[in-house]
């Protein structure tokens, strides 16, 4: 946890923090499956979850282009239908690794 709070002090708030998160949870995830420790696991799943609903909540609407604000939410909306399809096929693979 002391990453996640010197990684955001370090970096600027915006999409740049988001982004940190969201690779930061990747990382948290992956070492997680790699040292086979659940809260490694859920510390990263829930990382994500705040980075996905940063950029819901305060990165879109900041952005003040109508056109990139309408294709940032699609390719939100695309992320999260993907992550939906992908657990609802390796439900039972991924019930297993959590």
């Amino acid at each position: 946890m002391g990453i996640f709070l010197w990684m955001s002090r370090l970096v600027d708030s915006g999409f740049y923090l988001t982004a940190t998160w969201a690779t930061l949870a990747f990382v948290y995830v992956g070492t997680g499956l790699w040292v086979r420790e659940k809260v490694l696991r859920y510390s990263g799943l829930a990382l994500l979850t705040f980075a996905f609903v940063r950029v819901g909540v305060f990165d879109i609407w900041n952005i003040e282009d109508q056109v990139a604000r309408t294709l940032s939410l699609m390719a939100l909306g695309a992320a999260l239908l993907a992550i939906g399809y992908l657990y609802n096929r390796y439900r039972d693979s991924i019930r297993q690794w959590l």
